[in-house]
Parts: structure tokens; sequence; C-alpha cells
């Protein structure tokens, strides 16, 4: 996990806001936690204080190839 360190923008328009990134080993662990009776608990006080775009980023699998950096 990692989360408030300084925020290089390398290309778009500058982020301004505070970051959180968090890593499980799958998806399903993932939607466990966010399912987790107790997190939903403390999710109500999360959204009454703040606003949160909740993004879900998945290694490609074995299919998946790296592009080419020259094209």
């Amino acid at each position: 996990m990692t989360r408030g360190e300084e925020i290089t923008c390398v290309e778009g328009q500058q982020y301004d806001g505070r970051l959180v990134l968090l890593e499980f080993p799958s998806k399903a662990d993932v939607e466990a936690w966010f399912a987790d009776p107790d997190y939903e608990e403390a999710m109500a006080f999360r959204h009454a204080a703040s606003t949160m775009n909740f993004l879900l980023l998945q290694e490609g699998g074995d299919d998946t190839e790296a592009p080419d950096p020259k094209l």
C-alpha cells in the first residue's frame, strides 16, 4: 500500500487529489475485501467524509504481450 506521497504528472492534467494504492493477490480478494461486513460499516464514514474513485487494475494474463516501445 502507498498513500499520500507526492504525485508527478508526466502527461495530461496535473492530479491534485490524494492517491491511495492497494495491492491484492487477486481480483477475488479485492471483491471479498470490498464486500466484507466490517469494511462496509467503515465505508459509511468514508462516504460521509470524502468522494472516491475506485479503480480496479488487473495485471495482464499469460496472453498479454508487452508493446514494442519503438512503435
